[in-house]
C-alpha cells in the first residue's frame, strides 16, 4: 500500500503542475505562431528530480510486468485497468520522442506545449499505477 500512495503522490503532483503548463503554454501558442521554445522549453523538460521519475518509471513498468498474471485471472474491471496502465506506460515514451522531433521541424511554441503534454502523460501513467498497486493490495488482503 505504501507504493501506492508514493504513486498516488508523486502522480497528482505531476499531473496537476503539467496541467497547468499546458493550459498557459497552450495560451501562448495561440496567441503567437512565431519564435522559438528556447531556454524556457529545456527549464521545463530539464528538472531536480530526473532520477524520481525514472525510478518510478521502472518501478511502474515493473509493477506491469508483475502484476499481469494477476490481472489476467481477475475481474473485468482489473483487467481494464491493466490494460489501460499498460498502454499509458507506451504514451508518454511517444511523447519523449515527439518533442525533439518538433523541435527539429517547427521550432516554435507548439514545440514547448509537448513538454508539459509530456508531464502530464507521466502524472496519468503514475496515478494509475497507484490504482493498481492499491486495487491488487485490497484484492490480496481479502483472500
Amino acid at each position: 500500500m505504501f507504493g501506492a500512495l508514493v504513486y498516488a503522490l508523486v502522480g497528482f503532483r505531476v499531473l496537476l503542475s503539467s496541467a497547468s503548463s499546458v493550459v498557459v503554454d497552450a495560451r501562448e501558442y495561440a496567441r503567437q505562431f512565431d519564435g522559438s521554445g528556447g531556454l524556457g522549453a529545456v527549464s521545463v523538460g530539464v528538472s531536480d528530480t530526473f532520477f524520481l521519475y525514472a525510478a518510478l518509471v521502472i518501478g511502474s513498468i515493473v509493477a506491469s510486468w508483475m502484476l499481469a498474471p494477476w490481472a489476467r485471472d481477475s475481474e473485468r474491471r482489473i483487467k481494464a485497468l491493466h490494460r489501460i496502465h499498460r498502454w499509458t506506460i507506451v504514451l508518454p515514451f511517444a511523447f519523449v520522442i515527439l518533442v525533439p522531433i518538433t523541435f527539429f521541424l517547427r521550432p516554435g511554441p507548439l514545440s514547448q506545449l509537448w513538454v508539459p503534454a509530456s508531464g502530464v502523460a507521466w502524472g496519468l501513467q503514475f496515478v494509475l499505477t497507484a490504482a493498481l498497486l492499491a486495487a491488487f493490495t485490497l484484492r490480496s488482503r481479502r483472500a
